[in-house]
């Protein structure tokens, strides 16, 4: 995982750079249509393995071990799933996980995390399943 994390952020520096040559666009639009397929093809497999899934002040705290980023935790709303907390193991992921939902009540908004230096992180307000 640590190369294609590597690969990641090659990709997004060149991304950023500004004054591109036609090679670099070239280069940079086709390495992100092969990891943006790449990516969608491992989001159709699904997750390798759920963790937890619990329901619980008109949000959903789920756990799962990835394809691409590993072991994550998402917070999932209204607005669709955001993933909140990414862990190095599974026993990190299950201890992260109670530690999510014991928090769940309390939540009003959330560091929502990216996705390696293509996506940004952003702060997202909450809105419960529960709530009109």
């Amino acid at each position: 995982m640590s190369g294609k994390r590597k690969d990641e952020e090659s990709y997004g520096n060149l991304a950023k750079k500004e004054n591109l040559t036609e090679e670099e666009h070239r280069t940079v639009f086709e390495e992100g249509l092969e990891m943006l397929l790449d990516t969608s093809e491992r989001m159709l497999q699904g997750p390798k393995e759920v963790v937890g899934k619990d329901v619980t002040s008109g949000l959903v705290v789920s756990t799962v071990l990835t394809s691409d980023v590993g072991y994550e935790t998402a917070i999932v709303d209204k607005q669709g799933a955001h993933p909140v907390q990414r862990y190095e193991n599974r026993d990190a992921a299950v201890q992260g996980h109670g530690q999510w939902v014991a928090r769940a009540h309390e939540l009003v908004s959330i560091k929502k995390l990216g996705w390696g230096s293509i996506v940004e992180n952003e702060i997202v307000t909450l809105m419960r399943f529960e709530d009109e």
